[in-house]
């Protein structure tokens, strides 16, 4: 062969070679040190979560001090919510619109979540469902608030299926009387392409209490917590409902008729879930709290809606209303991983595609034991805080959180 003719045919192949290894190098990288920042923020909040709950258990006022160093993204201290969250830019780490729960430590990827609000009525929605709010009175503005009618409706989007809530209250102790009180419901969150939405009821009764009702990014479904309350207590999460006129009902692998005024069940099921159907979609209230008392299901509730009824202990309280165009199997199909992470990874109709090469992923610490006081947003580089006990406050500890 020709000599010149070596030489350049040496130099395309270790050109073609090169190119290779940045192709596929570049990526790697990225992922390598996306994956870093990931680790430092995990250890970052970790540390921050840890002398957290060592001031909250060391009684009113203790102080503790620390000094902590922030990469890339940011990090927000979020009063109102009782939550903080890491937001690390850049390329995905976890499949997109997923989210991961380890004890009260989220990993959120993606956010399409929008959360705004009217003068009376507060829009959650994502790509999957969307929910209509009774926005009602304000923190400087108290006035009568009905936790029956806080959620006006739930629109599937995937088969275009709204369905109305007729009763979505909370009882506290089986006192009916609680379900109604003084008090307000407000947005947290507000903005466009989160990863999640928060909406907050503080309801004045007999018994003072708070529900927190979450949207996660991509989710087919809501979650409900009640806060501040005694360990002991029972909170009962009514939903009384239909989709349409031939609804059938599953409740413990039996189907039912909702046309069937007759049925009044209340037991505490193998499967910690009741749910009905009307061909497009699902609709399921699911229990996702730790302790289980039991779960009714009572058709005769009106002439057109039936009640789905299910009571647990106050600690660790959660209740999942799925809206999902998924059938009875496959909502049974979720069950274990619901119960034992008490969220579901992804939503009742499987992973939505990704949409975007540019994935933020979010660490999010949530509390429900904990009141954290104030709200504080901070950037990279290395910031000193002072973490301060103010004592305890209808069943929380209340943390303050400040620059030092």
């Amino acid at each position: 062969m020709n000599p010149m003719a070596s030489t350049l045919l040496i130099v395309f192949f270790v050109t073609l070679a090169m190119g290779l290894v940045l192709s596929v190098g570049n990526p790697l990288m990225e992922r390598t040190k996306i994956t870093s920042e990931l680790r430092d923020a995990e250890k970052t909040i970790s540390q921050f979560d840890k002398l957290i709950k060592q001031v909250a258990i060391e009684g009113n006022g203790s102080a503790r001090e620390i000094t902590l160093a922030f990469g890339e993204g940011r990090i927000d201290i979020r009063g109102k919510e009782d939550s903080i969250t890491y937001e690390i830019f850049g390329t995905k780490v976890f499949d997109y619109l997923t989210r991961r729960r380890f004890g009260n430590l989220y990993y959120l990827s993606g956010g399409d979540a929008n959360c705004n609000e009217s003068e009376s009525v507060i829009t959650m929605e994502n790509s999957r469902v969307k929910l209509m709010i009774n926005r009602v009175g304000s923190e400087r503005s108290w006035t009568q608030v009905n936790t029956s009618s806080i959620i006006l409706n739930i629109t599937q989007k995937d088969s275009n299926v709204t369905v109305a809530i007729a009763n979505f209250s909370v009882m506290i102790n089986d006192n009916s009387a609680t379900a109604n009180g003084i008090g307000y419901v407000e947005l947290l969150t507000k903005g466009e392409s989160l990863p999640y939405c928060m909406v907050h009821a503080r309801v004045n009764s007999t018994t003072n209490y708070d529900v927190y009702y979450t949207l996660f990014a991509g989710a087919d479904f809501l979650v409900v917590e009640v806060k501040n309350l005694e360990s002991n207590a029972t909170v009962t999460s009514n939903l009384a409902f239909h989709i349409g006129s031939d609804d059938v009902i599953r409740f413990n692998d039996t189907n039912y008729s909702a046309s069937d005024k007759t049925i009044n069940l209340t037991f505490k099921p193998e499967k910690k879930y009741v749910a009905s159907t009307n061909g497009n979609v699902t609709l399921a209230l699911i229990f996702a709290g730790s302790y289980l008392k039991n779960i009714t299901l009572y058709t005769n509730y009106s002439s057109s809606d039936y009640l789905f009824r299910v009571r647990q202990r106050a600690k660790d309280n959660r209740i999942i209303l799925a809206l999902s165009n998924v059938t009875f199997d496959e909502i049974d199909s979720k069950l274990d991983e619901i119960e034992k992470d008490r969220i579901l990874g992804s939503s009742f109709s499987g992973v939505r595609q990704e949409v975007s090469d540019e994935i933020h992923t979010y660490i999010a610490l949530f509390y429900s034991d904990i009141d954290i006081e104030n709200s504080l947003r901070i950037g990279r580089g290395t910031s000193r805080f002072i973490i301060k006990n103010l004592g305890r406050h209808e069943n929380r500890v209340k943390i303050h959180i400040e620059r030092g």
